[in-house]
């Protein structure tokens, strides 16, 4: 009966940022100066909304209309009633930044990805991603400059962004959604 009165109020959590597409091409070029491998990997990110770690997930296949497409192949594995359940594989949707002309889906199997220690192509995952963002005097200037707005900036903010201009395209959730790996409600 104590807790909540010894516990206190709960902080009220920050708003989640988005970057711009201006943003995200800043972080791509300054990235792309240092690290052309670890640029294509925020231009994943950004470009289709992924999920940090479905980068080591895809694969280019052609879609049911006969186009060459981007498909993750892994879903994302959550729990309902203590039952464990998968989301099935998904195509991708590109949503395009301003100014950007990245052909992805292509080239795709030249694309430079980060390598390990030991030469050998490294798993993306959303620490390696964070750890990579948070040396950048780029990110930094950018976290400080959300944090003044008031707003929470994570490596996770090109999958928000992707959301933020879907949205502002006109794209319904139900088109948005399936192309993100989630629910309409989830969304």
């Amino acid at each position: 009966f104590d807790y909540d009165e010894l516990r206190g109020a709960q902080a009220q959590r920050p708003i989640k940022a988005a970057l711009t597409d201006q943003e995200i091409l800043g972080l791509v070029f300054a990235i792309e100066k240092r690290s052309k491998p670890w640029s294509n990997v925020i231009k994943f990110l950004a470009h289709y909304g992924l999920r940090e770690w479905e980068i080591n997930h895809l694969q280019v296949q052609r879609n049911p209309r006969g186009q060459l497409q981007l498909r993750c192949l892994q879903g994302k594995t959550y729990t309902v009633k203590g039952h464990k359940r998968k989301n099935p594989p998904r195509w991708l949707l590109p949503i395009p930044l301003q100014g950007a002309d990245w052909d992805l889906v292509s080239g795709f199997t030249e694309l430079l990805m980060p390598v390990g220690i030991d030469g050998s192509r490294m798993e993306i995952t959303g620490a390696a991603v964070g750890k990579m963002l948070r040396r950048l005097p780029e990110w930094k200037e950018l976290v400080a400059r959300k944090e003044r707005q008031a707003e929470w900036l994570k490596p996770y903010a090109f999958r928000d962004s992707y959301s933020v201009r879907a949205t502002a395209l006109g794209l319904h959730d139900n088109v948005i959604s399936p192309a993100m790996g989630h629910s309409p409600e989830v969304h």
